[in-house]
């Protein structure tokens, strides 16, 4: 068995570069209070993935009504796509006040508007 199927990496391999989408949503998460981490990895056969999680805490009461966070991941992979180029991989990951346990993510879009509508003040 291996001991590690994948090795991160902070900066794209050589040829790639983050989708615009995945950009666009740290950026906005970033820019609204949210925390965000970006994740460049290679798979086992080399093909790299980026993957974008963005979250926060609820802390006022009203937001805490079910869970204590949002936490949104969406992954982008070379699969398939263009040389350099990445496509997104499934729907995702979720977790969020209201349905705490995890479930597929919205769209990136519908991710952007629930950090528009809970920005950390």
């Amino acid at each position: 068995m291996r001991a590690r199927l994948v090795e991160l990496l902070a900066e794209p391999p050589a040829g790639y570069r983050a989708p615009e989408a995945g950009r666009g949503l740290v950026e906005h998460a970033q820019a609204h209070g949210w925390l965000a981490l970006e994740e460049w990895a290679a798979a086992s056969d080399g093909a790299p993935f980026y993957t974008v999680t963005v979250g926060r805490v609820a802390v006022d009461e009203e937001d805490r009504r079910f869970g204590l966070r949002w936490e949104f991941r969406r992954t982008w992979h070379s699969w398939g796509a263009a040389p350099g180029g990445v496509r997104l991989l499934g729907s995702g990951t979720a977790q969020t006040p209201q349905v705490p346990r995890v479930h597929n993510a919205p769209s990136v879009r519908r991710i952007m508007g629930v950090i528009s509508e809970f920005p950390v003040v």
